[in-house]
């Protein structure tokens, strides 16, 4: 009897073992993760994002596990090159979200600067009527959609809880880093120590940046052939690759399983990607 439960004494005890070490492993491993994701705290926040950097950092993860058992089911490299892509793959899926979260962050910016104007506009008629500055705040972010309202919500925030509302439009200027808000920010706090009609002084800002992006919308509007050429030409390299590949079965196999075609491979969708980002800048102009 006793030499019967000796193997399943062993099988429970080995996994006894392996479950405390798990449990220990585990718990080390989502500090570093939870640590991972705060590194995107401040993008999480300017890209109105309801995700917790934590989260975000076991979906980074994720990505970066999945991704890695695609390339190794794909192009079945050596174990030790196998190894040493881990930490390639994971950097490059870590670029990959910030560079979503960056994309996130310049389409809400892009909304409130849109929003900006009638914001200024509304605070002008506030002031006109006869409210203070941060009543007049707190009336347009009520009617205001996201995201000029959270960022009104925050400066009139900051204000309940003791710091001055100039210092509030400046941190504002500065999480949204547009010329029109720090300008907005400066001219609040000049007009604040010398005085003079405060309604005239913000329907005067408002146009100006209707102004602005009016020359802005005619140069996007001069430069969209240009544009249009430089991702042509950026991507008909990607999709001769993939013609390539789709119908030549013989050079398919050369470039996905030689260590030349791989290496060749990634050094031509690297100088691609360099001369599509040189092409794009060359033609954006600033207004």
């Amino acid at each position: 009897m006793v030499t019967a439960l000796t193997p399943l004494a062993i099988i429970l005890g080995g996994a006894l073992a392996a479950a405390f070490i798990f449990a220990s492993v585990w718990k080390n491993f989502v500090g570093h993760i939870s640590g991972f994701g705060s590194f995107y705290e401040r993008e999480l926040d300017l890209a109105d994002m309801q995700i917790k950097p934590h989260e975000l950092g076991f979906v980074v993860v994720t990505i970066a596990a999945l991704a890695w058992i695609g390339m190794i089911v794909l192009l079945r490299p050596g174990v030790f090159v196998g190894i040493g892509c881990v930490p390639i793959v994971l950097g490059i899926t870590a670029y990959g979200v910030r560079f979503y979260l960056r994309m996130r962050i310049t389409k809400n910016i892009k909304l409130f600067r849109e929003q900006f104007e009638s914001v200024l506009r509304s605070l002008a008629s506030g002031v006109r009527v006869g409210l203070g500055l941060r009543q007049a705040l707190l009336l347009v972010a009520e009617q205001s959609r996201n995201p000029a309202k959270k960022e009104l919500n925050r400066v009139i925030g900051a204000a309940n809880l003791g710091k001055s509302l100039f210092d509030g439009l400046d941190e504002m200027g500065r999480r949204m880093n547009l010329a029109e808000t720090q300008m907005f920010s400066r001219v609040i706090r000049i007009q604040s120590q010398s005085g003079g009609d405060l309604a005239e002084v913000l329907e005067s800002l408002a146009s100006t940046i209707r102004d602005r992006r009016r020359l802005e919308l005619k140069i996007k509007a001069l430069t969209s052939q240009s544009r249009a050429t430089a991702w042509l030409l950026g991507l008909l390299p990607v999709g001769l690759c993939a013609f390539i590949v789709a119908t030549q079965p013989v050079m398919r196999e050369a470039i996905l399983t030689t260590n030349v075609g791989k290496v060749s491979l990634i050094l031509g969708f690297a100088l691609d990607g360099v001369a599509l980002f040189c092409l794009v800048r060359l033609t954006k102009l600033d207004a």
